[in-house]
């Protein structure tokens, strides 16, 4: 007799008992696995021989069930021995006692949301419920908090795998007295036994229990619908009624409140950092929805900005733009993406035409101006051009007039016989009203302009710092974690010093988001002469034996482990040009430790270790590494972190002055700004009132207004 494993959540017992007694005269023997006393994953684990596993809307909202079983379904589906079929769970409708039954569905990205925002929800309000819980229970929740994380985190691709691997719905399963089973598990040639069997009780009144509600479809064993040729007429006929049942069924239509909802969703996986999931989720919904114009709009938006590969992203606008976008934002956005992949030429036509079709488009002007003064020599005149008209909507932009100086330089520099550039297609030269007299004087000296890229920009020191950047009027990649934020300074820096900015929303404690980000940076973005690792924090503040194992992982994955996988990504094309500037945001607590900061000034001491470690590597390669270590800054969200939201114990600063963001970032900006044969390894600093991490005058706010 053959044994099969049934593995199921526990909630589904029904279902499992359903094809135990189906097939009870089958000579099969079920060994029954659920999640009760353990995880469904590590039991199934060790289990060799046939399997049979139910997944359910139950099995997808279980911990029990959900832990471990992405990387148990990435080895069952390269192994023939298993079978996935897909069945309603049950749930209980508030005010009632009777289940009811909850539907599966994973076919659609609209409908696997719900498991992901499910998980997700999960994990937050656990996040929220350990700030109430005692430090005993604190310790004790720890682990399942890091399990809901994970489970979170891998979701999306469990059903991924689900949605691409060859399962079948409890219905397919039951068709044909289970013959897909039986040809599965290599039982054939005991089917025809079988089925007599059954035959016999069905004459005598006993017949197979008919499937429940869902699509048949019987192309699963053989690529045809069976024949009554094939099994006893009883139990096709049940077959067939259920078939013709379903088949009168209406599909239903995706709303607009549900498409709105797919949006919202999608870009919540772009502000995360979770690109792939974000653009997949786009896709699926633009290709089941193609008439649907605010859906395909956003797709663009998002493309533009998070596309890792420039050549899908033109692929995809130019298939957006036949379904019937708006004409002048699909050059726009085509001419962004040409700029990324350093098809300047191409990026220059698409621009042209969105002048000629929407001549008011806001810093079209300077778009083209910027591009062809630094990527196409060719077009100095139309450089010229273009550089005027966009002063005079700017008048105070610095870099358009630095720029318009030097094309002007060049247009004189140029020998006489030589023939001039053609400066820019007809259409284009209409749209354009040169005065030159209107010229502004260029400002001097020249700094040389840099690529710098910020990580944790969003709040503190980095956003300090990315502000004192954009004001010297530098280039910068804007890394955190808060779209919203991120887009925000984005319009600010862009409104105020004319910047040029890409921002990239993703989590440096996730290696895989932050190799999808820094490693395929477009083309104008690729050179990085500055890497600031800013991005850090302090979780909780309790001695050894009572500090939180959620806390310690966080603190190390983010203060360690995330300024080590940017450096590794950026470091390379620094040695490569033998040219660049690292600097690490350390601590005084990376200096001395403090009662209560064990973990923290431990990953602090690592970052003075790795800073000084990098700078020994790296020195030969013309590569300056230095380190910034404060002491208590405010205006960031150093305290409000550490505590977990708790305002009021956040409250650190009232009776002493400590050091500013701002006063931090003029430092950094101090080490770049030195000679090239000049590195500063580290700068100390600590507001007057601070001798040490301990020692503070908290006698009230001293100095802060005294200038001398």
């Amino acid at each position: 007799m053959k044994t099969i494993t049934l593995a199921y959540c526990s909630q589904n017992k029904d279902l499992a008992d359903q094809i135990t007694q189906d097939l009870s005269g089958a000579s099969i023997a079920f060994e029954h696995t659920t999640e009760k006393e353990g995880f469904l994953a590590e039991k199934l684990r060790g289990k060799d021989g046939p399997l049979l596993l139910i997944i359910t809307a139950n099995l997808l909202k279980s911990e029990a069930c959900m832990t471990g079983l992405l990387s148990l379904l990435q080895e069952l589906v390269h192994q023939p021995r298993a079978i996935i079929t897909v069945a309603d769970g049950r749930a209980i409708l508030p005010g009632e006692s009777d289940y009811t039954p909850e539907p599966t569905l994973i076919d659609r990205m609209a409908d696997a949301l719900q498991y992901m925002n499910y998980w997700q929800n999960q994990h937050l309000a656990w996040i929220e419920k350990e700030r109430t819980l005692t430090d005993i229970e604190r310790k004790d929740a720890a682990a399942l908090i890091q399990r809901i994380r994970n489970i979170a985190n891998e979701i999306g691709e469990v059903l991924s795998i689900l949605k691409d691997t060859m399962y079948f719905t409890l219905p397919q399963l039951q068709a044909g007295a289970y013959k897909l089973l039986f040809q599965q598990f290599d039982m054939l040639d005991k089917h025809g036994d079988f089925v007599q069997k059954i035959s016999h009780k069905a004459m005598e009144g006993h017949t197979l229990a008919p499937p429940p509600p869902g699509p048949i479809a019987f192309s699963a064993v053989e690529d045809k619908p069976l024949t009554p040729a094939e099994t006893q007429e009883p139990i096709q006929e049940q077959i067939t009624a259920a078939e013709t049942a379903l088949s009168d069924e209406p599909v239903a239509e995706i709303n607009k409140a549900e498409i709105q909802q797919t949006i919202k969703d999608a870009w919540l996986w772009l502000q995360n950092g979770q690109i792939e999931r974000g653009l997949a989720l786009f896709q699926l919904a633009v290709e089941e929805h193609p008439e649907h114009q605010n859906l395909r709009t956003e797709y663009l938006l998002a493309l533009s900005r998070h596309a890792r590969s420039p050549e899908a992203a033109e692929q995809q606008l130019g298939i957006l733009h036949d379904s019937g976008l708006e004409e002048a934002k699909s050059y726009e956005l085509m001419g962004e993406i040409a700029q990324s992949k350093g098809d300047y030429r191409f990026a220059k036509y698409c621009w042209d035409r969105l002048l000629q079709m929407a001549p008011g488009t806001p810093g079209i002007y300077r778009k083209l101006g910027l591009l062809t003064s630094e990527h196409l020599p060719d077009q100095q005149e139309a450089s010229v051009l273009y550089l005027q008209k966009a002063l005079e909507e700017n008048p105070k932009d610095t870099l358009l007039q630095l720029k318009l100086e030097q094309m002007i330089q060049l247009e004189n520099k140029q020998p006489e016989g030589l023939p001039q550039a053609d400066p820019t297609p007809a259409p284009v030269e209409k749209a354009i009203q040169p005065e030159p007299e209107t010229i502004p004087a260029a400002p001097t000296p020249q700094v040389k302009r840099l690529t710098v890229l910020i990580t944790g920009a969003t709040s503190g020191i980095g956003k300090a710092t990315a502000t004192l950047f954009a004001q010297k009027g530098h280039r910068l990649i804007l890394t955190g974690r808060r779209q919203e934020r991120l887009d925000a300074m984005a319009q600010q820096f862009r409104e105020q010093y004319q910047s040029d900015i890409l921002t990239l929303c993703f989590d440096v404690r996730e290696a895989m988001a932050v190799q999808e980000n820094l490693e395929n940076l477009p083309k104008p973005w690729e050179v990085v002469d500055v890497l600031i690792n800013n991005a850090g924090l302090a979780k909780g503040l309790a001695p050894i034996h009572e500090g939180s194992l959620l806390h310690w992982d966080t603190m190390i994955d983010t203060n360690l482990k995330g300024l080590l996988y940017v450096t590794r990504c950026i470091a390379p094309g620094m040695v490569q040009r033998r040219q660049g500037h690292i600097i690490n945001i350390g601590s005084s607590a990376g200096k001395e430790v403090y009662p209560n900061g064990n973990v923290y000034c431990a990953t602090k001491f690592g970052v003075d270790a790795l800073t000084r470690a990098i700078r020994l590597d790296l020195h030969a390669y013309n590569i300056r590494v230095s380190q910034v270590s404060p002491g208590h800054v405010e205006e960031t969200e150093f305290a409000v972190t550490r505590f977990d939201g708790d305002v009021e114990r956040a409250r650190i600063y009232n009776d002493f002055q400590p050091l500013t963001s701002p006063d931090v970032a003029d430092a950094i900006y101090y080490m770049v700004s030195a000679p090239p044969h000049v590195n500063i390894q580290d700068i100390a600093m600590f507001g007057t009132q601070q001798a040490s991490s301990t020692m503070i005058d908290r006698s009230g706010r001293k100095n802060k207004d005294v200038s001398i």
